[in-house]
Formats: structure tokens, sequence, C-alpha cells
């Protein structure tokens, strides 16, 4: 009896670790946000974190250019502009 009381929160365990990977990986969110804007040209990329997925806040997340991970408040006003700026970049 013992056994089963250890066996069934391990069988559990593995599958919400394995639900929560998915096909693609475990899933990243943004679980608060930068509290300082960054510089945009140092800006390279950006994608919107909503929460009809599987995070909690909705965000805009900024890749620099040396690839690290940005998570800002998709209302503030600096945010707004640094995506304008990307987009702005992209276009010839």
């Amino acid at each position: 009896m013992a056994k089963v009381g250890v066996a069934a929160p391990a069988l559990l365990l593995l599958l919400v670790a394995l639900v929560s990977e998915g096909e693609m990986g475990p899933v990243r969110c943004c679980l608060s946000y930068s509290e300082k804007p960054f510089p945009v040209d140092l800006l390279h990329h950006y994608h919107i974190q909503d929460i009809r997925g599987s995070c909690n806040i909705d965000a805009v997340v900024f890749t620099t250019v040396r690839g690290r991970k940005i998570c800002a408040n998709p209302n503030d006003q600096w945010v707004q502009e640094a995506m304008e700026h990307i987009q702005d970049k992209r276009r010839p």
C-alpha cells in the first residue's frame, strides 16, 4: 500500500511536466515587467505575450541585439515607441 502512496504523486508530477512542456518545449512566460525603459537601439525584435495563452500577464517581450529577453508592459509609452522603432527599422 505504501508503494501506491508514493507512486501516485510521482506519476502526477510526471504527467504535469509532460503536459506543460507540450510539443515545442517548456512555455516561457513573463511574470513581471522591467521597471526601467531600455534603449531602443539595443532592441532587435519583439513578440507579444497575452493572457489567452499559457501566461498570466500581457507583455511585450523584447529581444536585445545580444539575445537577452526583456519583459515590458504593453501599456507603457516607451514600449509603444520601441515597438514602432523596431517596425520602422524593418521597413525598406
